[in-house]
């Protein structure tokens, strides 16, 4: 992660920091004396339990007094909670980008590389698969591998029945029809592994262009997840395959056992290498 900025505006801010690192956490440093295990002061501080944020603190604080120009991290947040570890996220990128320096952050946990980032590699076995901005990363995946990997994912196995003007015609394995857009196939006969992303599945035909190829779907589970509803659907043998929705006033929401008819923009379907 890393930003430009000008000469003023970067003293102002490596003076915040500084003060922020030198006075307030040499104080916390200074005063802790926690137990590891149980997570309270060891002098029996009235404080009563330590915020487990205040350890990656002193760590980052640390290594910022140097003033590097690179940083390695390698999954700095691990052991704290949900919550925390969503905080420190955004902590960890404004003050990266407002130090103007890089940092090279190590983690398995795909949300966190798309939050924090501005470039996300993806490797395999030690090689590269792919390198560019999270959200070309997440709607683009060049390989099934890429696409698999970061977040939640829709596979539908078939082959390449054609190719024209962009468009792939894939014939699934349970002899259904779609469309999808070819990105590491190219030609006729080819196994393909076609990737839909779940928030980009249309279950309301008035959304899909005419003619759009449809699939049959069976809604296996409805899942309330506050913001959003995970519904799990039967499509084309595939009984793992999901469509999030927005949790909003007026919008149509799938019933668990009712039968209906999905589909999706040809730019949203990926056809990759099987």
């Amino acid at each position: 992660m890393s930003r430009e900025m000008g000469a003023d505006k970067d003293a102002v801010n490596v003076t915040w920091y500084q003060h922020w690192i030198y006075e307030g956490f040499n104080a916390l440093e200074a005063h802790l004396a926690a137990d590891s295990e149980t997570g309270t002061f060891a002098h029996g501080d009235a404080a009563g339990l330590v915020d487990i944020c205040i350890v990656p603190r002193i760590a980052l604080a640390r290594a910022l007094v140097f003033e590097p120009e690179l940083v390695l991290m390698d999954e700095p947040l691990g052991a704290l909670d949900k919550q925390l570890r969503e905080k420190m996220q955004f902590e960890i990128t404004r003050l990266a980008h407002n130090l103007g320096i890089t940092v090279v952050y190590v983690t398995h946990d795909q949300t966190e590389a798309l939050t924090m980032s501005d470039r996300v590699a993806v490797f395999n076995d030690g090689v590269i698969q792919q390198i560019d901005a999270p959200d070309v990363l997440y709607e683009q995946p060049k390989n099934s591998f890429v696409a698999q990997f970061i977040g939640e994912n829709n596979t539908l196995d078939g082959v390449i029945e054609e190719i024209k003007d962009g468009i792939a015609l894939v014939k699934l394995d349970n002899g259904d029809v779609i469309d999808a857009k070819p990105v590491n196939v190219s030609v006729k006969g080819e196994r393909t592994r076609v990737s839909i992303r779940p928030e980009r599945v249309e279950f309301r035909k008035d959304r899909l262009k005419e003619g759009a190829h449809l699939l049959n779907a069976e809604v296996l589970e409805v899942i309330y997840m506050g913001d959003i509803l995970r519904t799990r659907l039967n499509v084309a043998g595939n009984t793992e395959f999901i469509v999030k929705t927005r949790n909003a006033p007026g919008l149509s929401r799938m019933e668990t056992g009712e039968k209906l008819e999905i589909g999706w923009h040809v730019d949203d379907c990926r056809a990759l290498d099987a």
